[in-house]
């Protein structure tokens, strides 16, 4: 499964719709195999839903979120863990605990 975090310097991003990239994990079983940064930037929001399709994203952890973007991944497969806030490997840590 692969998941992407938006973030913004260090932290969750506060609004996914303007985010400018994701910290993406792929884990299985419960460990992260692979982490990379990735640019999700476009000039306009709803191509974000692409971009994280061609990644191959599977979850999204975030802050803010519309509801047509929330909509259309969901449309997609995407399942979305919004108004998440914090230090991002905090979150991450607390993902991985299934504490989100």
């Amino acid at each position: 499964m692969k998941v992407a975090f938006a973030i913004w310097d260090g932290r969750m991003a506060p609004v996914f719709d303007v985010s400018r990239e994701a910290l993406v994990l792929t884990i299985r079983d419960g460990a992260v195999l692979s982490r990379a940064t990735e640019s999700i930037e476009t000039p306009m929001a709803a191509r974000k839903v692409q971009r994280l399709t061609e990644l191959g994203i599977g979850k999204l952890v975030c802050g803010a979120i519309s509801e047509i973007l929330h909509h259309e991944l969901s449309q997609k497969g995407v399942k979305v863990i919004g108004f998440v806030a914090g230090e991002i490997e905090e979150v991450v840590e607390s993902f991985l605990a299934g504490r989100l």
